[in-house]
């Protein structure tokens, strides 16, 4: 019997051409249905993944509450909306038109119905990351390769954790990889309607978040290097009307806001090379660090991503003979793209002295093909012949990810949900609550966001002569604490001390959540008050 193993050497000529989907007689072959069938049980996998982090009661994330906020605003006034915030439009604009269209079902204008509005949105867009890496890998390599990219893509702990959450990250990617897809076709077939369509499609993605600006730089090196045998003016062209487009695509936003750049303007920018520093109350940050800590930061991140094993697929398969297949055009605008996105993450550290975990989510996906060609690199130098014994291989790497991946987003956070919910529950509608600002996530849930007005803000460094200040001028009804949430702005230990012993004043309405993230809501006894 002929010996069927599909490997990288036989069909390398198929990844470079690219022309297996339109050859019949390649398209009944037993890898080619294998594969089919691996790809399908991927998105199967995924769905499955994502649908069982979302059942949990997770908490939201405080980026989940300002886009819900954003998204709330929008329908109010979008321009002023879009002037308010520093954030990108698109996921906030596709969470208030999924509001309108599911929200009635999900449970009407209440914070658990904004919560799984935006899950829904998130969910999508991981099950559209894991169909767009298996084309894009597909690109890169071949079928067989493209399929267990799918399998990783579906398993990648990161993408399943960012997929059921309030966030803009996989919708991002969605796009993101769309346009890569329609630049490598444009680069390769030297189409500059197709490359044209990619500048289109990617600021489209700049409209989630500004990291697909690395995709402009990407594809334009992409473009330039490809095209060198074309005249000078088409290459020119191409460039032109790709970096155009591109611009066309984002310049609504630009205009609406008067601004080029949302988070700064050019002259802020300048003010801040010039003196650089750190904003650790900055809201959105996941942590400061200084700038040249930034590479080993950003390479854990990474590793973490991936929870190391598909690294270590991507190490085997960048370095492995068997994967230097990969289509020319697609590896030049992964590189070039890569490469400009860790400049741009060094840019920002030396400027806001910060760096966040979701910054690893675009170098974490674009792993997953050169992990995929090193998972069955090393099948091939195993000689493991049967397709069985493969997925048995492979059922081993991935049983860590799917670990990592059912573990329960912000676990920690979980008293934020139920305390903002008896909150809700025990309070007046027109009840004033302080709280400081770093508490969005209880807030949320108390249905004290944006519109309601009665949230009364203090600053996490507030201590306790302050607090009774606040509650002698503003009058508010209750008190919101949670520990872990002062970050050294206070000393919690004296300060929660503080509340437990002034009974005078504090009534204990509730107390949730593990040790070390408690959080406490009291009534405040209106008649002490004003001492």
């Amino acid at each position: 019997m002929a010996d069927t193993r599909f490997t990288l050497d036989q069909h390398g000529a198929a990844a470079k051409n690219h022309d297996s989907s339109h050859n019949p007689e390649m398209n009944d072959a037993p890898h080619v249905v294998r594969s089919r069938r691996m790809f399908l049980a991927a998105i199967a996998v995924a769905a499955i993944l994502r649908t069982a982090l979302v059942g949990f009661p997770i908490c939201i994330d405080r980026n989940g509450v300002q886009l819900v906020e954003f998204a709330k605003r929008m329908a109010d006034d979008p321009i002023a909306a879009m002037k308010l915030t520093t954030r990108q439009p698109a996921y906030s604009w596709l969470l208030l038109k999924t509001h309108q269209l599911i929200g009635p079902l999900a449970g009407g204008d209440t914070p658990e119905a904004w919560q799984r509005c935006g899950e829904f949105i998130a969910m999508l867009g991981g099950l559209a990351v894991c169909i767009a890496i298996w084309a894009v890998t597909r690109r890169l390599f071949d079928d067989r390769i493209a399929a267990f990219a799918a399998v990783l893509a579906a398993c990648w702990p990161q993408g399943v954790t960012l997929s059921a959450g309030v966030l803009s990250d996989m919708p991002h990617l969605a796009v993101f990889l769309g346009a890569m897809l329609l630049i490598i076709d444009g680069c390769s077939r030297r189409s500059i309607g197709r490359l044209a369509a990619g500048g289109a499609m990617a600021g489209i993605a700049y409209l989630f978040k500004q990291e697909a600006i690395s995709l402009l730089a990407g594809g334009l090196i992409a473009w330039w290097m490809s095209s060198r045998s074309e005249p000078i003016a088409r290459r020119l062209g191409g460039a032109a009307a790709f970096a155009v487009v591109f611009a066309m695509a984002v310049s609504p936003h630009s205009i609406a806001t008067g601004a080029l750049i949302p988070n700064k303007n050019p002259m802020d920018i300048l003010r801040l090379v010039a003196t650089p520093q750190s904003d650790a109350n900055n809201p959105i940050l996941a942590y400061a660090v200084p700038w040249w800590q930034t590479p080993g930061r950003f390479l854990e991140d990474w590793l973490r991503s991936g929870r190391y094993v598909i690294p270590l697929l991507f190490l085997a398969g960048a370095f492995l003979k068997q994967s230097a297949t990969a289509q020319r055009e697609g590896r030049t605008l992964v590189v070039a793209t890569i490469a400009t996105y860790i400049v741009l993450i060094q840019a920002r550290s030396i400027l806001y002295g910060e760096i966040s975990e979701r910054y690893a989510a675009i170098p974490g996906v674009l792993a997953i093909p050169w992990a995929a060609a090193g998972w069955c690199a090393l099948a091939d130098r195993l000689n493991v012949r049967n397709p069985r014994w493969v997925t048995a291989l492979g059922a081993l790497l991935l049983l860590p990810l799917v670990a990592y991946s059912l573990r329960p987003v912000a676990a920690p956070k979980s008293g934020f949900r139920e305390a903002g919910a008896r909150l809700r529950a025990a309070a007046a509608a027109d009840d004033r609550v302080l709280a400081h600002e770093h508490l969005e996530q209880i807030m949320f849930y108390a249905g004290r966001t944006y519109p309601d007005t009665t949230w009364i803000k203090c600053r996490r460094s507030d201590a306790s002569d302050r607090i009774r200040r606040y509650i002698r001028g503003k009058r508010p009804a209750w008190y919101v604490d949670a520990e872990s949430t002062h970050r050294g702005a206070l000393d919690e230990t004296r300060h929660f001390a503080w509340l437990r012993q002034a009974s005078d004043l504090f009534e204990p309405l509730t107390e949730a959540g593990p040790e070390g993230n408690r959080v406490f809501v009291y009534r405040i006894r209106t008649a002490n008050a004003a001492r």
